[in-house]
């Protein structure tokens, strides 16, 4: 009996560990922690109440070692002072297209901040030097985190008090909570990488032409579309989201036909492979 008690009373502090949790942050606004993900969601209208480092600490303070990701809703005005300092290990912020002004530390000693997502057009205002300090390496932050900014306002975003320091923006995310790009990995047989940034509504062509890549065989989000190919090109269909394309192919030797010399009938030679495959 002792011992399902106790199974009783570890199970119930387990499930209480693993809660979400949520409250207020502003007259009109709330936060919700997601244990799962370790995701920190700020949503309403409105302004966030500013906070301090020691007496008056955000609502969330007591889970700010686990958060990773801090989503601050479109309808949001205002990061408060303090509102996420010293969140270690948080990694990355997506800031709503309504935020006109960023707090004093509120993203502070946040050492392991890596993107930034903004959706506004103009950037909002950042209110002091320290709103991104990162204690014993100020500069590095701003060299090594992603700025990804609504196409068009590299220019505002560049010149603007706060965010000029930044070195890597990247004209990426939405007009007014639109999508402007999506995000398309291209893999190949050789464990080659890219990721592109595509105009939403575009296509996106992947062609070898007369090289010495014969494209055998491509899968475009895990469905086989080999039968998509035409001479030695594959072009996705009209891109709505993030997408993903896989690329397999043989590698064409120059020397085609074996006579020790490289010439026209070698050129000839890989033509006709590429159009029977």
């Amino acid at each position: 009996m002792k011992k399902q008690i106790l199974f009783t009373i570890l199970m119930l502090i387990s499930l209480v560990a693993m809660a979400d949790d949520s409250g207020t942050c502003g007259e009109n606004l709330t936060w919700t922690y997601t244990e799962a993900t370790k995701i920190l969601t700020i949503s309403g209208t409105g302004e966030m109440t500013d906070y301090r480092s020691s007496d008056n600490t955000p609502p969330w303070n007591s889970y700010s070692q686990k958060i990773v990701k801090v989503s601050i809703g479109n309808g949001v005005k205002s990061i408060g002072n303090f509102a996420f300092g010293s969140c270690y290990n948080l990694t990355s912020v997506t800031i709503g297209n309504s935020v006109t002004s960023i707090g004093e530390h509120a993203f502070s000693n946040c050492y392991r901040l890596s993107r930034i997502d903004v959706l506004a057009t103009e950037p909002p205002y950042i209110t002091g030097s320290y709103t991104f300090y990162v204690n014993g390496n100020n500069d590095e932050i701003y060299q090594y985190v992603y700025v990804h900014i609504p196409k068009g306002t590299y220019e505002a975003y560049s010149s603007a008090y706060g965010w000029r320091r930044f070195e890597r923006f990247k004209e990426d995310m939405t007009i007014n909570g639109i999508p402007y790009y999506v995000k398309l990995n291209v893999t190949d047989s050789n464990n080659g990488y890219v990721e592109q940034y595509v105009k939403i509504d575009e296509s996106y062509t992947v062609s070898f032409g007369k090289k010495r890549r014969a494209i055998k065989k491509v899968e475009f989000n895990g469905e086989e579309v080999t039968e998509q190919i035409k001479d030695n090109t594959y072009t996705t269909p009209v891109l709505k989201e993030d997408s993903r394309i896989k690329i397999e192919y043989d590698e064409i030797e120059s020397d085609i036909n074996g006579d020790g010399v490289v010439d026209t009938q070698d050129v000839l030679d890989i033509y006709k492979y590429i159009q029977e495959h």
